[in-house]
């Protein structure tokens, strides 16, 4: 019999070297004019699939200090939906909030501090995109808090976190500072991407809507910007560094600099 094991495809837009408390590099255009950036938004559309208790499945954005590059050095913060069996009990599409290790997922984050009184990370979001017609979407924003741009924080370089469900983001809660030492004043990576995960002999699951990013039928990011220390949005408009999967069932798009969006996904495939 062979050794389970749980091989993950990632595909990411990666920004490298985006600083929460520092200045960025000029090495890319958006970036160049010398301003600190502390945090990100996007909006994503949403699918859901009928998956097994052995794969997982999810859209995201991070913002991640990668440590040594060993996977016990990683720590950050990431928002988007999955479909996680195994975490929920069920095949269903949810909204969700990770923190800096693997037993930080939404309200079982002991760190997490919900502020909203009608959305929980953990929800379930429905309904969800059709793959033949109309999409459904989810605005994420995360970011770094400071009192002087907005005012009513009370416990300054926390990790917000809002959302909204086809609309503009609401405030959800936030991670202390504490929880997350390694995003304080130094270089880290904000992605944008998916996520999948299985163990054999279940075969890779869908990624996206489940189609390969040819036609704009496929599952995008749309609307990525960054966000500087006075709450300023910046659009992301020009290609940025990726990092795909070797698995040969997902792909992903440039970035189109006029909608400042990206297709992604795959149908899953036997590794």
């Amino acid at each position: 019999m062979e050794k389970a094991h749980i091989p993950i495809a990632m595909l990411g837009i990666v920004l490298l070297n985006a600083v929460t408390g520092g200045c960025v590099p000029s090495h890319t255009k958006v970036f160049s004019n010398g301003n600190k950036f502390y945090g990100v938004e996007a909006t994503l559309d949403v699918y859901g699939f009928s998956l097994g208790n052995d794969q997982v499945s999810q859209a995201s954005i991070w913002i991640v200090d990668r440590g040594d590059g060993q996977p016990s050095s990683v720590s950050g913060i990431q928002a988007g939906w999955n479909i996680s069996p195994i975490d929920y009990k069920d095949s269903n599409t949810h909204f969700y909030v990770a923190g800096p290790d693997k037993d930080c997922l939404n309200m079982e984050c002991h760190g997490f501090r919900k502020t909203s009184s009608s959305i929980t990370p953990g929800d379930v979001i429905n309904p969800v995109s059709n793959i033949n017609g109309k999409k459904q979407h989810i605005t994420l924003r995360l970011f770094k808090a400071y009192e002087y741009w907005l005012t009513c924080d009370k416990s300054t370089g926390d990790w917000h976190v809002h959302y909204g469900f086809n609309g503009p983001p609401q405030p959800v809660g936030y991670l202390p500072k504490s929880l997350l030492p390694k995003l304080i004043n130094k270089p880290v990576e904000i992605s944008f991407g998916g996520l999948v995960s299985h163990r054999k002999p279940q075969r890779s699951p869908p990624l996206g809507g489940g189609r390969l990013p040819a036609t704009t039928l496929a599952a995008s990011f749309s609307d990525l910007k960054v966000i500087d220390e006075h709450g300023n949005k910046f659009v992301v408009n020009i290609n940025l560094p990726a990092r795909v999967s070797p698995i040969a069932c997902y792909f992903l798009s440039t970035i189109d600099p006029k909608k400042s969006r990206f297709f992604y996904g795959g149908a899953g495939c036997d590794d």
